[in-house]
């Protein structure tokens, strides 16, 4: 991969961001002051750095986000390419990294990212779910439900979070409704199940193994 330009506000988050990639063998750099390459990928996660970045190069920008439709949604119209939610799920972010590295040697465009997990894959533009060799037919609330959990691998979600995400704020419909799209996707998916009930807290993908 080529560089990685590190542009975040929270320090404590560049530092930990800069040693992950370190890990990873990935170069990351946290200098301010030279233009991206095109085949560079910039981090950030705020509105000035991102029209910043937009208006000297054509590198591709994964924002990082709070949770939620209208900061990702102006990060996007800034010109980032991709936006993920905060806290973020490291091995997560390098996915990413990867796929805009490989979109930026071979196109300017972001048609065929897809996110993988396991079997289970999920082309993110197309809105095209497959696992292993079976191609799976889901409504869109049931596309969008799958999205945000594969966002969030790793990471419990509670019935509140889906609700605002997928739902949006204020929504007054049944109130169990998180939890009949969570029954469908499973069935839809199959087995071994990949989303599973953390009691109390809420729902999460993760490797296959029985529900807390």
């Amino acid at each position: 991969m080529h560089r990685v330009m590190l542009l975040q506000s929270d320090p404590e988050i560049a530092e930990h961001l800069y040693k992950y990639l370190a890990l990873r063998g990935i170069q990351a750099v946290e200098e301010v002051g030279f233009v991206p390459d095109p085949q560079d990928v910039v981090v950030l996660d705020s509105l000035f750095a991102c029209r910043r970045v937009r208006g000297l190069s054509s590198a591709p920008i994964l924002a990082l986000c709070k949770p939620g439709w209208a900061e990702r949604t102006a990060l996007l119209k800034e010109g980032a390419d991709y936006a993920l939610s905060k806290p973020v799920f490291p091995p997560e972010l390098v996915v990413v990294l990867e796929a805009l590295r490989r979109r930026a040697s071979a196109t300017s465009t972001l048609d065929d990212v897809v996110w993988k997990y396991e079997d289970l894959e999920l082309d993110v533009v197309a809105h095209r779910c497959q696992r292993g060799s079976h191609v799976l037919t889901l409504t869109p609330k049931e596309y969008a439900l799958l999205a945000f959990l594969m966002e969030n691998l790793g990471r419990v979600l509670s019935a509140e979070q889906i609700l605002d995400r997928i739902w949006g704020y204020g929504y007054e419909g049944a109130s169990n409704v998180v939890a009949v799209y969570i029954h469908s996707l499973r069935a839809k998916l199959g087995e071994p199940q990949l989303i599973h009930t953390v009691r109390g807290v809420g729902y999460v993908i993760r490797p296959s193994q029985e529900s807390l």
